[in-house]
């Protein structure tokens, strides 16, 4: 028998995580190795044993799952992270893969969808459910959320790698050591990136990065 990948799942409702684990586990793939209700018994857990991927609630008892994912990204680099979550706001979506997270599975979803979810992420892909999919979608046809686009071009290989690192929730400091460059040096290139793609502000920058690295992976 392959072995099973191993899942932990962090959420405040008892029987939301009990039900998932449970119907999981009857995937041939998957197993359940692990339960939290919140951020401390979450890290906890992962201490002890690291799993091949985390499930996220946005809430945790009081606590916020962006800020669990963030831990996670500065502990663990390589542990994928899927939000399982109620809230489907485009703003949402934006914040969760800016934290680090490779995926957001609307909880109206079906478990189906769910474990497919899972398998995406696992083999390094983004998932991003088709709820959110419309509902990103429509964000994008009612905005600007895609000034800058067709503009890409004019980057240089080095500032398509930076906008790549942001677009997956990496902060300035971890590009720089991601490419073994100065934080000065990606700073630069931010600077740079605003002006050729268009863009007014850092913040226009992070969100027309995110929505660009989210539709190449999930193409």
């Amino acid at each position: 028998m392959p072995e099973k990948a191993r899942v932990v799942i962090v959420d405040d409702h008892p029987i939301v995580r009990h039900g998932v684990s449970r119907l999981l586990n009857r995937e041939e793939d998957l197993s359940v190795t692990g339960e939290a209700e919140d951020i401390a018994t979450a890290l906890k857990l992962l201490e002890e044993d690291l799993p091949d991927v985390v499930l996220v609630d946005l809430v945790l008892d009081g606590e916020s799952g962006l800020d669990l994912i963030e831990t996670i990204r500065k502990r663990w680099p390589a542990l994928p992270v899927l939000v399982v979550s109620m809230h489907d706001a485009p703003d949402y979506l934006e914040r969760v893969l800016k934290a680090g997270a490779q995926g957001f599975v609307n909880k109206k979803e079906s478990i189906q969808r769910l474990a497919d979810a899972i398998r995406r992420v696992l083999s390094g892909k983004v998932y991003i459910g088709e709820n959110m999919m419309d509902v990103l979608a429509r964000s994008l046809a009612s905005d600007d959320a895609t000034e800058g686009e067709g503009k890409v071009s004019n980057l240089s290989e080095r500032e398509i790698e930076v906008l790549e690192l942001i677009g997956q929730g990496y902060r300035p400091r971890q590009i720089a050591e991601t490419l073994h460059v100065s934080p000065k040096t990606v700073n630069s290139h931010r600077e740079n990136m605003k002006r050729k793609l268009e863009l007014d502000s850092t913040a226009d920058l992070d969100r027309f990065a995110i929505r660009w690295f989210t539709e190449r992976k999930a193409a």
